[in-house]
C-alpha cells in the first residue's frame, strides 16, 4: 500500500521543482536532505509538514473520505550585501505557482484523489543571519555562511479515502 502522505509530499517537491526550481535554476534542498556542499547564491529550502486529519463522509466504510491539511513551507535565501531583489521575485514565483491550485494526483475505484492550496503568502521579516539567532533558524553563521532569508508558506489539504471500517 502507497502511503497518501509520502505521495503527497513527493507530487508537491516535484510540483516546486517544476515551477519554480528548474525554472529559476534554484538549488534546493528538502527536509531531512544534507545541504551539504552550501550553494554560493540564492538557494531554497522546502519542507513539507501534516497536520490533523478529519473523516468528511459517513456510510459506506469502502467509500469514507478523510482530509488531512498541512503546510509547505519554503525559506529562500541569498547571500547578504546583493539586495532583496531576487529573494522577492522568487517568492512572487512561488506564490504564483502555488496560490489557489488544486492538483489532481491520481484517480482510484474510491475516487480522485487531490491536492489544493487555497493560499500562499510570505511569511514575517527578511532575516539576517548576521543578526539573527542561528539556533531559531536552524542555520550556520560563520562570516563565510550567512544569509538573508525570507520564508513563504502555502497551506494545503487532500482527501484520503480509505476501505477500512
Amino acid at each position: 500500500m502507497t502511503s497518501t502522505v509520502l505521495s503527497t509530499a513527493t507530487t508537491i517537491s516535484g510540483l516546486f521543482d517544476s515551477l519554480v526550481a528548474v525554472p529559476r535554476s534554484l538549488t534546493t534542498f528538502y527536509e531531512g536532505q544534507d545541504q551539504e556542499p552550501t550553494p554560493t547564491g540564492m538557494w531554497a529550502s522546502v519542507s513539507v509538514a501534516f497536520d490533523r486529519s478529519n473523516q468528511q463522509d459517513m456510510g459506506d466504510p469502502t467509500g469514507r473520505r478523510f482530509r488531512t491539511t498541512g503546510v509547505m513551507s519554503v525559506v529562500v535565501l541569498n547571500k547578504p550585501g546583493v539586495g532583496d531583489a531576487d529573494i522577492l521575485t522568487t517568492i512572487d514565483q512561488i506564490i504564483d505557482a502555488f496560490r489557489a491550485k488544486t492538483i489532481v494526483t491520481g484517480s482510484g475505484a474510491s475516487g480522485t484523489t487531490t491536492i489544493t492550496f487555497r493560499s500562499c503568502y510570505p511569511v514575517g521579516p527578511m532575516i539576517d543571519t548576521r543578526k539573527a539567532d542561528a539556533i531559531v533558524l536552524g542555520l550556520r553563521t560563520q562570516a563565510d555562511n550567512s544569509w538573508v532569508c525570507r520564508t513563504v508558506q502555502a497551506p494545503f489539504y487532500f482527501d484520503d479515502y480509505s476501505a477500512s471500517s
